[in-house]
């Protein structure tokens, strides 16, 4: 007999969204300090409910930008940049919807750095969209 390491079995978890709600905690403090300096910068006055709902937009990722501007009339922009995003978000969650059989722990590693880099890319693009939009 061969000594192989544990397996377990993937599967989507609490830690899930607590690792997600965790991100989009710091990317909208993040975005609450953006908003700051923004104010500062630019001589603006965004209003604390205004700040308040783009640090609630973070969650929807990069179409914190319109929500932030609405102005700009970039909806379709946004869209397009949420939309791959969306799909890499989704897709890092396949495999623990789908393998419910034991897994080596370097596999469920890699799945759950994925979702940690998809999680990741989503806030990162919310904040990208809220830099641009703002400009």
């Amino acid at each position: 007999m061969e000594n192989s390491p544990p397996k377990g079995i993937l599967r989507l978890t609490r830690w899930h969204g607590v690792l997600w709600l965790t991100m989009g905690c710091v990317a909208a403090w993040m975005a609450r300090d953006i908003c700051l300096h923004y104010n500062t910068i630019a001589g603006t006055d965004l209003t604390g409910p205004h700040i308040a709902r783009i640090c609630l937009a973070v969650f929807i990722g990069p179409l914190t930008g319109p929500i932030a501007n609405p102005g700009a009339n970039e909806w379709p922009l946004a869209c397009r940049w949420a939309f791959p995003l969306l799909l890499i978000q989704l897709a890092s969650l396949v495999p623990f919807l789908i393998c419910r059989k034991p897994v080596h722990p370097g596999l469920a590693t890699i799945a759950w750095l994925a979702f940690a880099g998809a999680s990741g890319m989503w806030f990162f693009g919310a904040l990208l969209s809220l830099g641009l939009f703002l400009m």
